[in-house]
């Protein structure tokens, strides 16, 4: 999918020129896409990223892990715990990637799809 087929890169065509802060915002935002989750490869475009220069939000790791703590009874349980995530980056997924302004570094701030 080229970007300009990118639903993505449609909708930040439209809002550009609309607000200043938002347009600053989405200027380095880019839409990619993973071609290997494992090592992980992410292009933008024909752009291929090199994983050296790419950072990850920590919820879209493999067994991303968070504590909960509920104020509910659980009969037989436990109120409290660790739940971990199993669903992380995979081969197709769309993301939302922000760019720095010097282009080195890629920051993976989220997975998104159409509706």
């Amino acid at each position: 999918m080229t970007m300009k087929e990118n639903p993505y890169s449609k909708l930040l065509e439209i809002t550009k020129g609309k607000n200043k802060v938002i347009d600053r915002a989405t200027d380095n935002v880019r839409i990619g896409e993973v071609v290997s989750a494992s090592p992980l490869k992410i292009t933008i475009g024909d752009l291929p990223i090199d994983r050296d220069n790419v950072l990850v939000s920590d919820y879209l790791l493999e067994e991303y892990k968070r504590d909960y703590k509920t104020n509910r009874y659980i009969p037989n349980g436990s109120d409290s715990g660790t739940m971990v995530f199993t669903d992380g980056i995979k081969v197709g997924d769309q993301l939302a990637i922000l760019q720095t302004a010097d282009k080195q570094l890629y920051i993976i701030i989220a997975r998104v799809r159409g509706v």
